[in-house]
Parts: C-alpha cells; structure tokens; sequence
C-alpha cells in the first residue's frame, strides 16, 4: 500500500509576456507519495485536481476539473501539453530551459522556467512553435505537516 503524506504547497507562477509580468502566490494542502519510482503531489487548487509527478528528467502536471490539462516538461527538450476549456482545446507545446528539485528530509522545491506555444492544428507532430503565449515559472514548494 502507497503512504500518502500531508503536505503544505505553496505554489508561485510567474507569467511574462513583453514588459507585462503576472504573478500569483497560493497555499494549498495536499498528499506526497511514491508509486512505480515516481514522486506524486496532489492538491485541490479551487475545484481543479492537481496532480505534479516528477522524476529527476521529467515533470508531469495535470489538472482536472472546469479546466483540463496535462504539460510535460523535460529540460532542453520541446515537449507537449493539452489544455480544455470545456469544448474547445489547445495544443500545447513547452521548451524548458531551468528545471529543478530539491528534497531535503521533511521539505522540498520544484522550479520550471519555461516558454510555452501553440497552433492551429490538431497533428501533434506539428511545429507550432510560431504563436508563443509568454515566458513561465512555476515554483513549488512543500512540507511534511
């Protein structure tokens, strides 16, 4: 059986986009847990289920709730991602350029700084690399409670 184990999020995002800088701040609580060799975090991020995987190459987030998406991030690799609006989706593609995890006993850190695409088409496979929706970082940090 998988213990999951209470922890306090605090999750950063950082979006800039030209000379325009966003960012937001939240504190949430959740679970930490390992299964199959990979680290999962939960949490509810007001309605929306967010589950982070992460493994030493790889990040995985996906949301589920009013808005859906999953982003895959993988560093100095064009990766993709999917996000739903109730009918509509949008292809995603990400390029991470920093990426980083930090565990220490009863705390930790992942932090992403990447930029993130989109296209018309539905092909996967497509370069959609020329509509560019701005520059991300996305912190987290947790803590055994």
């Amino acid at each position: 059986m998988t213990q999951k184990l209470p922890i306090a999020i605090t999750v950063v995002s950082v979006q800039t986009d030209g000379e325009e800088r966003v960012e937001t701040r939240q504190e949430r609580v959740g679970t930490l847990y390992v299964r199959d060799g990979a680290q999962y975090m939960l949490y509810d991020d007001e309605g929306t289920a967010t589950t982070v995987r992460f493994e030493p190459e790889e990040i995985r987030l996906y949301r589920r709730g009013e808005v859906s998406s999953w982003q895959n991030f993988q560093l100095g690799e064009l990766t993709g991602g999917m996000l739903s609006l109730g009918p509509s989706e949008m292809i995603l593609r990400i390029m991470t350029s920093h990426f980083r995890i930090i565990q220490t006993g009863a705390t930790g850190l992942i932090e992403l700084h990447y930029e993130l695409f989109t296209g018309e088409t539905a092909d996967p496979a497509a370069d959609l690399t020329a509509l560019g929706l701005g520059k991300f970082t996305l912190t987290f940090t947790w803590r055994l409670t």
